[in-house]
């Protein structure tokens, strides 16, 4: 069930689950519920500590000279153990600078956010700034407001998209607060306490040549943070089954426990191929989008976005629907996996987004949606790689929501990827 896919891989889950399990109970993202503030908590200094930060990153950069999917196992983690803070935005930052931007100035940007004294936020380009002027040197001044950037209240940089008169977007690194507070954060109202959104208002800050990522496009910036969320949402739905399978085998009704009831068996066995599915196109996701491929990143992000974005909200109602009375308390953990969930839907977009962008991919005729298997790595990649996935795609999430029935009535099946079998 897990995304990890290879015995190193498994191995790398089960540390990060151990490691989460000591350093962020679920003490930790409670303890921002009440807060006023996001502050920075004590995790994200002993986390960057374990080079989570850079593991996507390559060593000659600073990295740990790893990948996307590896990055991605460790995120399936931290969503289910709802880990706050900035690491979402601080790692799609970083792996977008090691991308599209030069090495000479990567390499002054990246220590902090591999080290974590510098974490980042996104803009994701709904409210891009407006290029107000331009230097002799390829400088930008820019200005406007960008609304909601994810990560604002504890970012020292945002990554943020600036519009020029012409229409091009052109993606820039700013410093917050930036200088002669010509750079302001405003927290706003957020429905996750534990990972906040917030306003930033830029006023003819001077964007250097080195601090603008030309090649950097909007979609490339949607594809990585999609695949990234969908990996954190493969992981909160994971737990969301588990809570409501644990409960339905205590919980005590007419003499037996509901899980031996045939509807409570239904829920949970929908619940199960639905993880089992955001898993597969989320593990998609990683893999493709980490290996750059044009065609097959855009359709296994849209794909991912269809599902996870939707799996994860609907199955943390279906597990309040379980536990039933306990699961509308506040000292129950469930409603913050529910606010993460349609949080993050709000701010990337609903799954009828996404469908519209696989139909329209699909449409095109992509053939594949992930590289070819690496030869001499058998051992470690399913038989069926690579298969015909674009296909079940076509017929799958395409055509469902062509016809209208994808996402408005039943359950999602048969998209994306075959179901892997479940690891103990």
């Amino acid at each position: 069930m897990p995304i990890a896919l290879s015995d190193e891989h498994e191995e790398q889950r089960r540390s990060s689950q151990r490691w989460l399990a000591t350093h962020c109970p679920p003490g930790v993202p409670r303890a921002l519920l009440d807060a006023e503030v996001e502050d920075l908590q004590p995790v994200w200094k002993e986390l960057a500590g374990q080079g989570w930060l850079g593991i996507h990153l390559p060593e000659a950069l600073g990295g740990e000279g790893f990948g996307l999917f590896e990055l991605a196992v460790i995120l399936e983690e931290t969503g289910w153990s709802l880990l706050p803070g900035p690491l979402l935005p601080t790692v799609v930052t970083s792996s977008l600078v090691a991308e599209a931007m030069a090495a000479s100035s990567a390499r002054l940007v990246l220590p902090g956010l591999i080290d974590g004294s510098t974490p980042a936020a996104v803009s994701f380009g709904a409210t891009p700034l407006d290029v107000v002027g331009r230097g002799p040197a390829g400088e930008l001044v820019v200005s406007g407001k960008l609304r909601p950037v994810l990560g604002a209240s504890t970012a020292a940089l945002v990554l943020a998209p600036a519009r020029h008169p012409d229409g091009e977007v052109v993606w820039c690194l700013i410093d917050v607060p930036g200088p002669v507070a010509r750079v302001r954060t405003v927290p706003l109202a957020s429905l996750d306490a534990t990972r906040r959104v917030g306003e930033i208002d830029v006023d003819g800050v001077t964007v250097g040549d080195d601090r603008q990522l030309r090649s950097l496009a909007t979609e490339r910036v949607r594809e990585v943070a999609v695949t990234l969320m969908a990996a954190e949402h493969a992981g909160g739905a994971r737990w969301c089954l588990e809570t409501a399978t644990e409960y339905a085998k205590v919980r005590v009704q007419f003499g037996r426990p509901i899980g031996q009831f045939q509807a409570v068996k239904h829920r949970l066995a929908d619940m199960a191929v639905r993880v089992e599915q955001m898993t597969a196109v989320a593990w998609d996701a990683a893999v493709a989008v980490g290996a750059g491929d044009p065609d097959g990143a855009e359709l296994a992000a849209a794909t991912a976005g269809a599902l996870c974005f939707d799996g994860y909200a609907r199955g943390a109602k279906e597990c309040l629907q379980v536990l039933g009375g306990i699961g509308f308390t506040w000292e129950h953990d469930l409603h913050l996996h529910l606010k993460r969930a349609l949080a993050d839907r709000q701010l990337m977009g609903g799954p009828e987004s996404f469908c519209r962008e696989v139909a329209s991919v699909a449409g095109r005729g992509v053939r594949r949606i992930s590289p070819r298997r690496p030869s001499g790595g058998g051992a470690n990649w399913p038989p069926w790689w690579p298969s015909s996935r674009t296909a079940r795609v076509r017929s799958g999430v395409a055509g469902w929501w062509t016809s209208g029935w994808w996402p408005r009535t039943g359950p999602v099946r048969g998209v994306g990827t075959p179901a892997r079998s479940s690891r103990s």
